[in-house]
């Protein structure tokens, strides 16, 4: 992700971007197979989020797969994608709040 994404970035300058934020790539996930912990999956989120903010896009983020063998976990997942993106992005300040 780190050594493709941002060249992607780079290249096309999105506006508007469509982010599929899945569940499979958790340790417990019966198909995935990039065996990322919560934190792990976490830190991607924030990742992809700045990348987000420093191209000023706009984004709609999407959950998909999670096929997790401990009940409770594919929504633990995307609850906390929503926590994180909702929490990161009131933290940001507003572009036209910017004084002087």
């Amino acid at each position: 992700l780190k050594a493709t994404l941002p060249e992607i970035f780079a290249q096309l300058e999105p506006d508007f971007v469509f982010w599929i934020s899945g569940a499979d790539v958790h340790q417990d996930d019966r198909f995935g197979q990039l065996s990322l912990t919560l934190q792990e999956i976490r830190d991607r989120d924030l990742y992809v989020l700045q990348l987000i903010a420093d191209y000023a896009c706009r984004a709609v983020i999407l959950y998909g797969g999670g096929y997790n063998s401990r009940p409770g976990m594919t929504a633990e997942i995307h609850a906390q994608t929503i926590r994180v993106s909702a929490r990161f992005f009131s933290d940001l300040e507003p572009a036209n709040s910017k004084s002087g």
